[in-house]
C-alpha cells in the first residue's frame, strides 16, 4: 500500500515564507517612500528640466556632431573613406574648362557708329560735287580743304567724277558703299579694345549695326581681331598704307584713293566701340548653356586612403557623399540614429546625476546649482563641436579648449572629484559625436586629470599660471602619443604632428588665461569664495580690519591668535585652512559697535556690565553676531564667510551673565528665574567642519588666555574639557565632524596653544630685580 504523502508546510518552512514577503514588502515600502520623498523635493521640478533640457542638447549635438567632417584641405587622411550610397557629383573642373570653351567661343561684341558712318559716307559722295562747283582751291570750305589734305591738281581729279548732265558717277557711289563695306570688315578699333580682342587666340570679333527702326534685324559682320586696324597707332604712315589698300580695294584709284585714306586717317575717333555689357552677356549665356560634366560613384568605391593627402576636391567629394549617405537613410534609419543619440546622451545625463546625489548632493539641492553645471557640460559639448567644425585644421583647440576651461570652473567652484566627472562627461560626449578614437579620448582625459590636480587651491596668478603650463605640456605630450598610435606614418605626418601638439598646448593655455579673467564672475555664479580672494582679504590692510585694529585692538589680537590655531587645527584634518583663517580674522567684527562691552577691550577695573542688569548684558553680548553680519555686507565680504560670524558661537549658553541672573532670582523671590533659551545665542550651530573649529578654537583662546598658570597639562585639559561640552550640547551636530577628527583637532590645539601661551619667568617674591637683572631675565625668556 503507498504511503500518502503530507501537503502540511512545516513551521519553520512557513516562518521563511513569511519573511521573505515581508522583506519584499519592506523593499517596496522603502522604493515607494524613496520615490515619494524625491518627487516632492522642493529641488525636484528644477533638476528635472535641467536633465530633460541636457539630454535634449547632448543628443541633438550628437547628431550634428556625426555630420561633421572634421577634415581639413592639405590634411594627411587618418583613414581609408569608401562611398556608402551611390551619388553623382559635378565634376566642377571640366565644367569650368567646357564654359571657359564656349566663352572663348563667343565673339567679343563692337556696335557700330552708325550715325558717324553715314555722315562719312554721306561727306565722301558729295565731295565730288564740292569739287565742281569750286572754282578754285581757295573756294573750298576750310574743314574740307583739311581734312582731304586737298591741292589745286586734285579739283581735277574730283569734278571728273560729275556727268555733264550733273549726275555722280555711279562708280564713285559704289566705291563708297564698297569702302564702308571694307570699313566694318577691317574696322579700325582703339588700341584698348583691340587689344582685349587679341587675347584669346581665334576668338572673333561680332560687328553690330543696329537698325534704324525696331522691325529690322541688326546688320552683324564677325570680323578676325588680325585683320583690325590700330586707331590709336603711333606709327600714322602704316595706318595711312593699310587705309590706303581698303580705298583702292573699294575701287578708288590714284590720287582719289590717297584722298580717301587722308580722310579716314583724320578721323577723330573709331567708328566702331566695344561693348563691354553685350560681350558678358553673351559670354554668360554661352557659359550657362554648357551642360555640367557629372562623376557617379558606386559604392565601396574609395574616395581617399589612408596616408592619402586631403585636396579639396576630396573633400567635395567626402561632404557630397555624406549628404547622399544621410538623404538615403530610411525612416527607420533615422529613427534608430536619434533613438541611439538619445540613449548615449541619457546615459551621460543619468551618469552624472547619480554621481551628483550620491557624492555632491549639494549640487542637487539647489536647482540653479543643477542648471549651471548643465550649462556647463551643453557649452562644453556645443562648443566643442563648433570650434572642430569651424576650423577643422586645429581641431585640437577646438576639444582641449572647452573641455579644460569647463573643467578649470568646476574644479574652482566644486572640487575636484566633481571636476573630473564633469570634463570626462564632455570629453566622452565629444568622443562619441565626432567619432574621435579613444586614444584622443584618453588625452582629454589626460589634461582634465592634469587640471583637478594642480588647479585644487588658487591662491594666487602663479597657480593658474603654472597649472595653465602644465596642462598644455600635457596636452601637447598626450597629442603627440596620439598621433604616432593613431596616424599614418607618412613623409609629410611630422609636421602635421607638431601643429597638433601646438594647438593642444595652446588649447590648455588659453584656458587658463580665459579662467583667470572669469574669476570673479565665477566667485558670483557659483557663490565661492578662491584662495586668490581669500589672500587679498587676510591683508591686515582691508579696511574692515583696519577699523578694527583701531577701535577694538584686543578683538583684533584675539581673533589673529584664533586665525592661527584654527588654521593649524585645519590641516590637521586636511580642512580648508586658508578659507578658516580669514574667516577668523573677520568672525567678531561685529564687536567694533560696542568694543567697551567685551572684555578683551576692556582695562583693569573697568567693566561696563557692572552698570547693566544680566539680560541686558546678554542682549549686548549676543547682538555683536547680528552686528558682524551686518558690517560684512557692508564692506563686501564674501557670503561665504558669513556663516563663521553667524555660527562661530552657535547656540551656546552665555553661561557668566545666565549664572548672575540665576544669583539675582535666588536673592530677590520677586525677580522671575530665568530661562536658559533667553541666555542662548540665537545660532546656526555650524554646517563645516571649519566652522566647527572656528567655535572650539574661539572658546579655548579665550579661556587660555584667562588661565593665570597656562602649563600644557592645564591647556590640554580644558581643550578636552571645552570639546566635549560643545560636543555634548550638540553643537557639532550639523559640521560632519568625527570624533577621530575631533581629536585630532585637541591634539592640534594643545600643541598651538602651547607654543602661545607657554611659560614665564618669574621675579623672586623678596625683592625687585635690577635692571640688568631684568634684561637677563627677558633674554633667558626669549630663548625659552
Amino acid at each position: 500500500m503507498p504511503e500518502k504523502t503530507s501537503t502540511k508546510t512545516s513551521p519553520k518552512a512557513r516562518s521563511g515564507r513569511i519573511r521573505r514577503v515581508q522583506q519584499r514588502q519592506s523593499v517596496f515600502s522603502r522604493t515607494e517612500t524613496g520615490l515619494r520623498e524625491l518627487v516632492t523635493h522642493p529641488a525636484f521640478v528644477g533638476v528635472l528640466t535641467t536633465a530633460v533640457l541636457l539630454a535634449v542638447v547632448l543628443t541633438a549635438s550628437i547628431i550634428a556632431g556625426r555630420s561633421v567632417l572634421g577634415i581639413a584641405v592639405d590634411r594627411i587622411s587618418d583613414r581609408t573613406f569608401t562611398v556608402r550610397a551611390p551619388f553623382e557629383r559635378e565634376d566642377e573642373a571640366r565644367t569650368q574648362r567646357n564654359r571657359e570653351i564656349a566663352i572663348a567661343a563667343t565673339p567679343r561684341v563692337f556696335l557700330a557708329d552708325t550715325a558717324a558712318i553715314e555722315a562719312l559716307a554721306t561727306e565722301i559722295r558729295r565731295l565730288p560735287q564740292i569739287a565742281s562747283e569750286a572754282g578754285s582751291l581757295e573756294e573750298l570750305p576750310e574743314e574740307i580743304r583739311t581734312l582731304y589734305k586737298l591741292e589745286a591738281g586734285d579739283l581735277a581729279v574730283l569734278a571728273d567724277q560729275i556727268r555733264p548732265t550733273g549726275e555722280l558717277a555711279a562708280s564713285w557711289s559704289f566705291s563708297v558703299s564698297r569702302l564702308m563695306d571694307a570699313l566694318a570688315r577691317r574696322p579700325m578699333l582703339a588700341s584698348d579694345d583691340r587689344q582685349d580682342a587679341q587675347v584669346t587666340p581665334g576668338r572673333v570679333i561680332e560687328i553690330r549695326f543696329e537698325p534704324p527702326s525696331d522691325g529690322e534685324r541688326a546688320r552683324v559682320v564677325q570680323v578676325p581681331p588680325i585683320d583690325t586696324l590700330d586707331f590709336g597707332t603711333s606709327d600714322r604712315n602704316a595706318l595711312r598704307d593699310r587705309l590706303l589698300t581698303i580705298a583702292t580695294d573699294a575701287g578708288f584709284t590714284g590720287p582719289r584713293a590717297e584722298l580717301i585714306a587722308d580722310r579716314l586717317l583724320s578721323l577723330q575717333r573709331p567708328l566702331f566701340r566695344a561693348s563691354r555689357e553685350q560681350t558678358i552677356a553673351r559670354e554668360q549665356a554661352a557659359a550657362a548653356a554648357v551642360a555640367p560634366e557629372v562623376i557617379k560613384y558606386e559604392p565601396g568605391q574609395i574616395i581617399v586612403r589612408r596616408g592619402e593627402q586631403i585636396t579639396g576636391s576630396k573633400l567635395q567629394e567626402l561632404s557630397t557623399e555624406q549628404s547622399a549617405y544621410i538623404a538615403t537613410m530610411g525612416p527607420w534609419a533615422k529613427a534608430s540614429y536619434v533613438g541611439a543619440s538619445l540613449v548615449i546622451a541619457l546615459g551621460v545625463v543619468v551618469a552624472f546625476g547619480l554621481y551628483l546625489k550620491e557624492y555632491c548632493p549639494r549640487a542637487l539641492a539647489k536647482p540653479w546649482r543643477c542648471a549651471t553645471l548643465g550649462i556647463m557640460i551643453a557649452v562644453g559639448v556645443s562648443g566643442g563641436l563648433w570650434m572642430s567644425a569651424s576650423l577643422p585644421a586645429a581641431m585640437w583647440l577646438g576639444l582641449t579648449l572647452p573641455v579644460m576651461l569647463a573643467t578649470m570652473i568646476a574644479t574652482v567652484a566644486y572640487d575636484r572629484r566633481l571636476a573630473l566627472v564633469l570634463g570626462g562627461s564632455i570629453a566622452v560626449t565629444l568622443g562619441v559625436a565626432l567619432a574621435l578614437s579613444p586614444a584622443v579620448v584618453a588625452a582629454l582625459l589626460a589634461g582634465v586629470a592634469m587640471v583637478t590636480i594642480r588647479l585644487d587651491d588658487v591662491r594666487t596668478r602663479r597657480d593658474v599660471v603654472s597649472a595653465s603650463i602644465l596642462t598644455g605640456l600635457t596636452l601637447a605630450l598626450a597629442s603627440a602619443i596620439v598621433s604616432v598610435i593613431d596616424r599614418p606614418i607618412v613623409d609629410d605626418i611630422a609636421r602635421e604632428v607638431i601643429v597638433d601638439s601646438v594647438y593642444a598646448g595652446l588649447g590648455g593655455f588659453v584656458s587658463g588665461a580665459i579662467l583667470l579673467f572669469m574669476l570673479p564672475v565665477i566667485e558670483y555664479v557659483f557663490d565661492i569664495t578662491t584662495g586668490m580672494t581669500l589672500t587679498e582679504l587676510r591683508d591686515p590692510k582691508q579696511p574692515l580690519l583696519r577699523l578694527l585694529q583701531q577701535r577694538a585692538p584686543g578683538t583684533y589680537n584675539h581673533s589673529l591668535n584664533v586665525a592661527t590655531i584654527a588654521e593649524a587645527a585645519a590641516d590637521a584634518i586636511g580642512a580648508d585652512g586658508l578659507h578658516l583663517y580669514v574667516g577668523a580674522l573677520y568672525h567678531d567684527v561685529g564687536k567694533l559697535n560696542k568694543p567697551g562691552y567685551f572684555v578683551e577691550n576692556q582695562s583693569k577695573g573697568q567693566n561696563k556690565h557692572n552698570k547693566l542688569s544680566p539680560a541686558m548684558s546678554v542682549l549686548v553680548i549676543v547682538g555683536h553676531v547680528k552686528d558682524g553680519i551686518e558690517l560684512a555686507r557692508e564692506y563686501g565680504i564674501p557670503r561665504s564667510l558669513h556663516h563663521y560670524i553667524e555660527s562661530h558661537h552657535g547656540t551656546t549658553l552665555v553661561e557668566y551673565f545666565y549664572d548672575q541672573a540665576k544669583k539675582q532670582a535666588d536673592a530677590d523671590d520677586q525677580i522671575e528665574r530665568p530661562s536658559e533659551v533667553e541666555y542662548r545665542y540665537p545660532g546656526p550651530r555650524p554646517r563645516s567642519r571649519e566652522a566647527a573649529i572656528l567655535m572650539l578654537c574661539d572658546a579655548v583662546e579665550s579661556a587660555t588666555r584667562a588661565m593665570s598658570e597656562p602649563t600644557p597639562a592645564r591647556i590640554r585639559q580644558l581643550v578636552h574639557d571645552m570639546a566635549t561640552k560643545r560636543l555634548m550640547d550638540g553643537q557639532f551636530d550639523e559640521s560632519n565632524l568625527t570624533l577621530r577628527e575631533l581629536n585630532l583637532i585637541e591634539a592640534a590645539l594643545v600643541k598651538s596653544l602651547c607654543s602661545v601661551y607657554h611659560g614665564r619667568i618669574a621675579y623672586p617674591s623678596d625683592q625687585k630685580p635690577s635692571k640688568s637683572n631684568e634684561t637677563r631675565i627677558a633674554s633667558s625668556a626669549a630663548g625659552a
